[in-house]
């Protein structure tokens, strides 16, 4: 999802807090955005545009056409009502831009006793449901992606599922109990995860070389049978070993499957810590007043 936010940010001469602060977002948002990982609200992304000085189309090179196209789509409501048109929200999700400002809360109660939330996009949330109320695949697995992690969920050890539309939520939230740098896997019978440290994916997605994790990811949601053991290599060259069909939930930093993002995310963290020394070295400017 090609954008255009680094290259302006940069010319504006502002680094990535910066950025978030003045759209009211977190620096490791802009950096999930500027690497291409993930569409962008539609409010987020008109705040951006704002920000910059720049309409969605210069932000988001792919809308132009699509923001062309009729009646000029440029405002936010004109934008906003779009989203009940289906053929438009898969047309602007391809350019980098989600129509629906709804942010959906999702709480999961797995046997073993997990109980997680995840937010995700009204896209995503309507995926998991035709999964729950039609599955006819060869897994019991549906992946779905939340801001920092892909889950790969197994329908059969789903014991409860709620969707809140929750507008309060902010978009890039993520839960305390799930682990946002390494692997978790929640079995069927704990609501521990076992937690592995897992080198990033070498290539991209949709070269020859999917990558171990993502050829992982794809196998669960794709076929599985019965009895079926799956197996990744941990960070210091051991393998790992599961029964698929005992995994509840399983859950992958999406910076482990995506080599730009994590770079992204590096370069975000380095400019953070940056900052902090920065601050530490400043001179103080607390000055005691002289007595007279």
């Amino acid at each position: 999802m090609e954008n255009r936010i680094r290259q302006l940010r940069e010319k504006a001469g502002w680094s990535q807090a910066q950025l978030a602060n003045l759209v009211g977002t977190s620096q490791q948002q802009i950096a999930r955005i500027e690497a291409g990982s993930q569409s962008v609200k539609v409010d987020l992304a008109l705040a951006i545009a704002s920000a910059l000085k720049v309409d969605l189309g210069k932000l988001f090179p792919e809308t132009r056409k699509l923001l062309g196209r009729g009646k000029r789509r440029k405002d936010r409501q004109a934008l906003v009502e779009l989203h009940y048109d289906p053929k438009a929200v898969g047309e602007f999700e391809s350019a980098g831009v989600d129509l629906d400002p709804a942010t959906w809360l999702l709480k999961l109660r797995m046997r073993g006793g997990a109980n997680i939330e995840f937010v995700c996009s009204t896209a995503e949330a309507q995926r998991i449901r035709r999964n729950l109320h039609n599955r006819d695949s060869s897994t019991p697995f549906v992946v779905f992606h939340a801001p920092v992690v892909a889950v790969a969920l197994n329908i059969n050890h789903l014991m409860h599922y709620h969707e809140l539309w929750d507008g309060q939520t902010a978009t890039d939230w993520h839960d305390e109990d799930v682990p946002n740098e390494e692997i978790a896997v929640f079995f069927s019978d704990s609501p521990t995860p076992a937690v592995f440290d897992v080198d990033v994916d070498d290539g991209a997605p949709g070269e020859d070389d999917e990558g171990q994790i993502r050829n992982l990811l794809f196998t669960l949601e794709t076929f599985i049978e019965p009895g079926e053991f799956i197996q990744f290599r941990d960070a210091d060259g051991e393998d790992a070993l599961f029964r698929a069909e005992d995994i509840a939930l399983m859950t992958v930093p999406l910076r482990i499957v995506n080599p730009a993002l994590n770079e992204a995310l590096i370069e975000a963290e380095n400019e953070a810590f940056g900052a902090e020394d920065s601050d530490e070295d400043a001179p103080s400017t607390n000055l005691t007043q002289p007595q007279t």
